[in-house]
């Protein structure tokens, strides 16, 4: 019980570090998006399943940092950190030249009320490249 007890601040600074990079993917999102991404996700399944894919991106490459990063607190919080948003980063400059290449224009999916099937195309590439970072990462 000692072990668990001396661990939660461990715990604490590991869920906060992860909490904060989260909330950092989607302003990164939102950022790259025109509108209120907020509003947006509960009223668009373009936006919806943009957000999510981002989510599962950044969720992927921030595991991936913590799960490889050095053993001693700082040393891995600092490198997780670095690591997250490097891969932030390049997710973000992956959808941009998504953007650019699909014959739709990503960044104006999130307004339009009727699904598209690019936004399929947007999230696969998202996973993908997050699954690449991760890797890459480790």
């Amino acid at each position: 019980m000692g072990v668990f007890i001396d661990d939660l601040g461990n715990t604490a600074a590991w869920l906060g570090t992860a909490i904060a990079l989260m909330v950092a993917g989607f302003i990164v999102v939102d950022l790259l998006t025109p509108g209120n991404l907020r509003a947006q996700v509960s009223e668009n399944l373009n936006a919806g399943l943009l957000v999510g894919g981002k989510m599962v991106s950044v969720g992927i490459i921030i595991f991936s940092a913590i799960w490889t990063a050095p053993d001693s607190l700082s040393d891995g919080l600092v490198e997780a950190i670095l690591y997250s948003v490097l891969g932030l980063i390049i997710s973000a400059v992956m959808f941009l030249f998504v953007d650019l290449v699909l014959p739709v224009r990503l960044r104006q999916l999130v307004e339009e009320a009727e699904f598209d099937p690019a936004t399929c195309v947007a999230v696969g590439t998202e996973i993908g490249l997050a699954l690449v970072i991760a890797a890459a990462i480790s």
